[in-house]
């Protein structure tokens, strides 16, 4: 499976998360979407939103899948331990323990913008919604 993750912030309303799970034909098989409040920066809406599609891909009980973000540094600290001391290191540490603990197989990629339409509209919709707000 593939997961696409996507964080979106604003200085004035919090932020929102956006996911999207596909099944190796490209075919979605599961959508996500919520707020995030009390963010430092668009950063850690990246991580948020990554966390929330391991979690979401554990839930499901998938065994084996690609995470592709837009956010480059995000695939480096997920890829490497040298972001542990960060501001993010423990939401980082903590997509990492998910990773080696609930799949048989992972990769992270950093891909172009292009390639993270839905999930980047899920987010930008759900940075506009209520706090406490999520959707599947």
């Amino acid at each position: 499976m593939k997961i696409n993750s996507d964080g979106a912030y604003s200085g004035n309303t919090g932020g929102g998360w956006g996911v999207v799970i596909r099944d190796e034909e490209g075919e979605v098989v599961e959508a996500a979407a919520g707020k995030s409040i009390r963010l430092m920066d668009a950063f850690q809406s990246e991580v948020e939103a990554c966390l929330a599609g391991v979690m979401l891909a554990e839930e499901m009980g998938v065994g084996k899948i690609v995470i592709e973000t837009d956010a480059m540094v995000l695939a480096q600290a997920l890829n490497s331990s040298t972001f542990r001391l960060a501001p993010t290191g423990g939401l980082i540490w903590e997509i990492q323990s998910l990773l080696a603990s609930n799949f048989g197989a992972f990769e992270v990629v950093s891909v172009p913008r292009t390639c993270n339409k839905v999930a980047h509209a899920l987010a930008a919709l759900d940075c506009k919604c209520p706090h406490g707000t999520s959707h599947r």
